[in-house]
């Protein structure tokens, strides 16, 4: 939810979201 926020005052902030679901992937996974 807080990707959606982010997503639309910062849609250029696109990498950095994905980042952050693959850090969160891997933290979930671990």
């Amino acid at each position: 939810m807080d990707m959606a926020a982010i997503q639309v005052p910062m849609p250029h902030m696109e990498k950095a979201i994905t980042t952050t679901k693959s850090v969160a992937s891997v933290d979930k996974g671990a």
